[in-house]
């Protein structure tokens, strides 16, 4: 059964409508409590100013976008409400960039591991590693 978090590159998107007075919140909060589930989501707020400087040097964290402390703070509420709400998150994947790895360790919801397969590539690596990882978070997802 999974029970997994990943925080990555990539915002899914629904391309159905639904509203918000459709959402039954206390069968989906049921529903995420029984696990099963992988949650999905993107960092929340970074700097718009800032820019990954030296994306081939992932561990050179001074080069890159990172979070706001809005960023941050949005991160420790979201964690708090997974706990207020006692829903279970059994591991977290982050992304390689700091703002990936910084927000899920805010979460505070469990050990966070890195992989190269939630990391986005962009132009840096060639398509065929682009492809390989958007199969694998696929896959994962």
């Amino acid at each position: 059964m999974y029970r997994r978090l990943v925080l990555g590159w990539v915002c899914l998107g629904w391309t159905g409508q639904v509203n918000a007075s459709d959402i039954d919140e206390s069968k989906l909060v049921a529903q995420l409590r029984e696990g099963g589930w992988v949650l999905f989501l993107r960092h929340p707020q970074t700097n718009p100013d800032q820019a990954d400087t030296d994306p081939l040097s992932l561990e050179n964290v001074r080069a890159q976008r990172m979070l706001t402390d809005e960023g941050r703070r949005q991160a420790r509420a979201i964690g708090q409400a997974w706990r207020d709400l006692r829903i279970p998150i059994s591991s977290v994947t982050a992304s390689k960039f700091q703002r990936a790895v910084e927000a899920a360790t805010l979460l505070g919801v469990g050990e966070v591991l890195t992989s190269t397969d939630v990391t986005e590539g962009g132009l840096v690596v060639s398509p065929n590693e682009n492809k390989r990882r958007a199969k694998v978070l696929g896959r994962i997802l």
